[in-house]
């Protein structure tokens, strides 16, 4: 009836804060940038375009870095015992926020943060909002397959987790996990989250190649209205 076509439309105006809770150790920082040059560290672009930290060629000849593979896509790292020595750093950054009731936290890999950034997926949440946490994580995932399938892109491995906070009743979690490697992988990767809640694995076997990232870059989105 009429009564409940008005209350689609006001439900789908709702309108929300986005509050970054992490910010990515990546190597545009310039923060970490500088760190990192300041530590005898060097920045280099790979083959495919993507940056890497590596150590002073003058004290690790080139051929060394190549054998051990001591490239790496971030700016910190929980104790690399070569790059630490070059700027990469094992300090973590915490930042703290008030939760409020109906509250809802993005929790993602940078397969989804390296395609959508904390706006669009800001207006993803805001549209979708009376969708259960289930559904805003898959359309999310969907997103970003899209997104990849359009541009020719390959996305990292995704791992989501949201949370929408509920001071009444019960608050609800969901996370999804895409792995684009080998059955294998997926079957080491799923134990790291499976007590998050419920899990839903997706295997799209070998035929994805990852995006040369040798590390994980995570990031937080808090979302309030």
């Amino acid at each position: 009836n009429d009564d409940d076509d008005d209350d689609d439309n006001n439900r789908d105006k709702v309108e929300l804060d986005m509050i970054p809770l992490s910010y990515d150790h990546t190597l545009i920082r310039e923060d970490e940038v500088q760190r990192i040059k300041k530590s005898k560290g060097r920045i280099i672009v790979n083959t495919r375009g993507f940056q890497r930290v590596i150590p002073s060629i003058k004290e690790i000849p080139q051929t060394e870095v190549r054998e051990k593979k001591l490239a790496l896509a971030m700016s910190r790292s929980l104790g690399h015992l070569i790059l630490r020595n070059y700027g990469v750093s094992q300090e973590p950054e915490f930042i703290s926020k008030r939760v409020e009731h109906e509250d809802i936290v993005v929790l993602g890999s940078d397969g989804l943060f390296g395609i959508l950034n904390n706006e669009q997926i800001k207006d993803i949440v805001e549209e979708h909002f009376h969708l259960d946490v289930q559904q805003i994580t898959k359309l999310l995932c969907r997103t970003v397959e899209l997104i990849c399938k359009e541009k020719k892109i390959h996305s990292d491995n995704i791992t989501i987790v949201i949370i929408k906070f509920n001071f009444i009743g019960e608050s609800s979690i969901y996370s999804k996990f895409i792995n684009y490697h080998s059955k294998k992988s997926m079957k080491n990767n799923v134990n790291n989250i499976e007590r998050t809640g419920t899990v839903e694995l997706i295997d799209f076997n070998d035929d994805h190649n990852n995006n040369d990232n040798d590390g994980l870059t995570s990031s937080n989105t808090i979302i309030n209205d």
